[in-house]
């Protein structure tokens, strides 16, 4: 894809060294740069160009090699391009795979980051300058290097899927410093590193991770709680530890770009160093209350379970028993939303790993399977009719449910009842007065919205972020290989470990069991099921399921179509599921209910063939990404079917030969 889009500027190219290229139509032609005398002219809808006179077929890369004698790679080339022609919105695969390299060393160094915003919240379209003063609207307000997750300090990001979308997202990326990511930070704002600190805080050889910012250095340290947060005027120097947060690379700020020295091993601090370090700090040491009362308000801290004679076992063992089991004694006496709230705080305070919200809300809503309620009918009878009659006195309510005023166990059965809806945030009552709670789930965050789902999604993994609780539509025409593609996803899969649901909704004779095990899948692989009937679908939380294929019943044909897949959606979110599901195209390669379809869907696809009847030559054609990593709208993946082998590879899994091969066979053909 990014290549391409990098070539298909070969006209703005020609135009900066001096060529003017003619366009006709849509065809633009210029004189051939290897034979100089032939008009040579691009290939609609292709990146290749050919010249009239020579014959020969070549592209932009051997056009920048034969005008510039340039030598290199064709990745090479296609950096060099990108920033030549000032190519935004796209990261090459040099840019990519420096991002992959600053990720992977952030989670083998345990950080905890932290979104940053970078656009201006008046016109959001500035990048704000160092002085948070907007270059487009002249707003001012210091959000440049500022969380925007609000209590970020109580939450904890150490996923790296999750911190390549904020980067997709436009976001800079900061490390939480202190005990939480075991760094406390030097920040220099000055080139000049005074004389005194030289020896340890250098550039030109540096002992510990460093970072070059705008206006001076980050030095990384192992985490010492002797620091305090501070400033050091005399120096212009900020101790960042527990509490505070630095903006890392591949961040931007002020239009500058931070990165590493080099990415290397963090060490503790020297002693020497600490000791002129702290004796320039002029802030008073806090005392024990203080401290406390400090923790309170950032809830920046972690109780010690030695204290309380706790054994944290990293959630192995009885763990997550534990902790339904203690929410089910809260529940008894506090309803869902306070339980919630209490083991949140026992989760991020407590563990020395806790778990992700996501993990206790979905703790909390299986409590209800545990909770005794002997009244569960007569509740059900009460919330019908206030539903009916919107608002009702405590006396005509207890009139209607049984049938006059009842004394002994029958009122205290009816006020049991009431106390139930009222602790469960069901029912409210003002004086006399019953009404029916019909809330919204109203919430404030931004961040935590989607839980990536920390595995590569086949063949769309480069192409689109995906999380937990999200849907893939991917269409095909009957017998154009859906079940083999489907087994294909399930090996890539299960070689990362995972173990996917496989439902089929008609009898196949074993097919899919031949194709698996001609792929070299074996028993235990993965579970499967047939289920014909997609509403009766069941999934399991957090799972992986592939479901071939979906289709309404013949009763009510696609006419509800949409509300059949946003019935899909609201299963795999309440389950924290990932779901894809084959569905049938047309034979023009166009979806029923076009109109109705991937409407809630996080990527809607269509796997359709290079040529008419023939399946080697395959490609993806992504028609809507809820969350892409690419600017274009409808995204192209070539791929190739082995019959041999019965695998299905994306063209850029091969090797750079079979690749030319394969796009020089293809070119052919449509001509």
């Amino acid at each position: 894809m990014i290549r391409n889009l990098v070539l298909s500027k070969t006209k703005e190219y020609l135009t900066l060294k001096g060529i003017k290229p003619t366009k006709v139509g849509k065809m633009i032609m210029f004189t051939c740069p290897f034979c100089e005398t032939g008009t040579a002219n691009t290939i609609p809808n292709s990146t290749t160009l050919n010249c009239l006179s020579c014959k020969k077929r070549f592209n932009l890369i051997d056009i920048v090699k034969k005008l510039e004698n340039k030598e290199g790679s064709d990745d090479e080339i296609i950096e060099y391009l990108k920033e030549l022609l000032k190519i935004d919105g796209v990261v090459t695969k040099k840019e990519e795979n420096k991002e992959k390299e600053l990720l992977a060393f952030y989670k083998k160094s345990e950080f905890d980051l932290v979104p940053v915003a970078v656009i201006c919240p008046y016109c959001s379209k500035g990048v704000l300058t160092n002085g948070a003063k907007c270059l487009k609207c002249e707003g001012t307000g210091n959000y440049g290097k500022n969380p925007i997750e609000k209590a970020w300090t109580t939450k904890s990001h150490k996923n790296k899927e999750e911190w390549g979308q904020w980067l997709s997202n436009e976001l800079n990326l900061g490390v939480k410093t202190g005990k939480i990511s075991n760094i406390t930070v030097v920040d220099v704002d000055t080139k000049d590193i005074p004389k005194e600190l030289s020896k340890w805080l250098s550039i030109d050889n540096p002992i510990t991770l460093t970072q070059i910012t705008k206006n001076g250095y980050h030095f990384f340290f192992k985490y010492d709680s002797d620091f305090p947060k501070t400033r050091i005027d005399e120096y212009k120097i900020d101790m960042e530890n527990d509490g505070g947060q630095v903006v890392i690379s591949p961040s931007k700020t002020s239009l500058y770009k931070r990165y590493f020295v080099n990415l290397q091993k963090i060490i503790e601090m020297p002693t020497e160093l600490k000791k002129i370090l702290q004796d320039k700090i002029t802030v008073p040491r806090k005392t024990h209350s203080e401290k406390i009362k400090e923790d309170i308000q950032s809830e920046n801290f972690k109780i010690n379970p030695a204290d309380f004679l706790l054994k944290n076992n990293n959630l192995e063992g009885c763990c997550n028993a534990s902790f339904i089991k203690l929410g089910g004694i809260l529940r008894k006496n506090l309803n869902i939303k306070q339980t919630a709230f209490v083991l949140q705080l026992l989760n991020r305070h407590l563990l020395e790993h806790p778990m992700d919200d996501r993990s206790i809300d979905s703790m909390v809503q299986e409590l209800d399977n545990y909770i005794v309620f002997d009244e569960h009918e007569l509740a059900h009878e009460i919330l019908e009719h206030i539903k009916e009659v919107k608002e009702i006195t405590k006396s005509d309510l207890e009139l209607s449910m049984l049938d006059g005023f009842s004394k002994g166990e029958g009122k205290k059965r009816f006020n049991k009842t009431l106390q139930y809806l009222l602790k469960e945030d069901k029912i409210t009552q003002r004086g006399k007065h019953i009404k029916l709670i019909e809330d919204l789930d109203w919430t404030d965050t931004l961040i935590n919205e989607g839980t990536p789902v920390g595995f590569k999604v086949p063949y769309f993994h480069d192409y689109a972020y995906f999380c937990k609780g999200d849907i893939i539509i991917l269409g095909s025409q009957k017998k154009y290989g859906k079940t083999h593609l489907a087994m294909n996803m399930i090996k890539r899969l299960v070689k990362q470990g995972i173990k996917p649901y496989y439902v089929y909704n008609e009898k196949q004779g074993g097919r899919f069991a031949k194709i698996a095990m001609h792929l070299g899948l074996k028993e235990g692989d993965f579970w499967k099921a047939r289920c014909s009937d997609p509403e009766g679908l069941i999934l399991k939380p957090n799972s992986v399921t592939i479901y071939d294929w979906v289709r309404p019943n013949k009763k009510e044909g696609f006419a509800r179509t949409d509300l059949l897949f946003n019935d899909l959606v609201q299963k795999a979110e309440k389950t924290d599921s990932f779901l894809i599901c084959f569905v049938q195209l047309r034979r023009d390669n166009t979806f029923f209910a076009s109109d109705q379809i991937g409407q809630d869907t996080s990527l809607l696809s269509r796997y359709i063939y290079e040529k008419d009847n023939e399946g080697t030559y395959t490609k993806f054609v992504l028609d809507d990404t809820r969350e892409r990593k690419f600017s274009a709208h409808t995204i192209e993946i070539p791929s190739v079917y082995n019959a041999t082998t019965k695998e299905v590879k994306l063209i850029e899994e091969l090797d750079e030969q079979e690749q030319k091969q394969i796009r020089k066979k293809l070119e052919k053909e449509k001509k």
